[in-house]
């Protein structure tokens, strides 16, 4: 019987789906400080816009830039994410931080983070000071603020 049981569970098909983040982006255990030095653009925006593109699986948003922490100045940024749920969670009208690693591809693999409402860095500062984010989310924004004031 057990021999049976065992030969029906080896014999149902699952479909499983891996991740596995390149070099360069190495998941959430990756300290924030690894992930501003492999970053080659780290922005600070609201989400004005967005659309699917079905024909590559992608969804689009335009980032309309506020702050920034790393790389060159835009004025937008049109962001790429999988439609997987598996990717970041990102909403019209939503201001993120979001770190960009060489190309505009958004995913689990690197940093995004959701500000709700705030769209300025004094208001930034000011929430994360008052414990308005999670601890981890508080961590972060602390090392970025950290980051730009080294900035020339």
């Amino acid at each position: 019987m057990k021999k049976v049981i065992l030969s029906v569970l080896l014999s149902l098909s699952l479909n499983v789906q891996a991740w596995e983040c390149g070099s360069e982006q190495q998941g959430i255990d990756t300290p924030i400080n690894k992930h501003i030095e492999f970053a080659t653009e780290i922005y600070m925006g609201r989400v004005i816009n967005s659309y699917l593109v079905e024909e590559i699986d992608k969804v689009v948003f335009e980032l309309k830039v506020s702050e920034l922490f790393k790389g060159r100045y835009k004025n937008h940024v049109t962001l790429f994410t999988s439609s997987n749920p598996a990717n970041p969670e990102i909403s019209i009208g939503n201001s993120y931080i979001v770190f960009l690693y060489g190309s505009n591809d958004v995913n689990f693999c690197g940093v995004t983070i959701n500000l709700g409402y705030i769209n300025n860095l004094d208001l930034l500062k000011d929430q994360a000071e008052n414990g308005r984010f999670e601890q981890r989310q508080i961590e972060q924004i602390r090392a970025l603020l950290a980051y730009k004031g080294a900035q020339p």
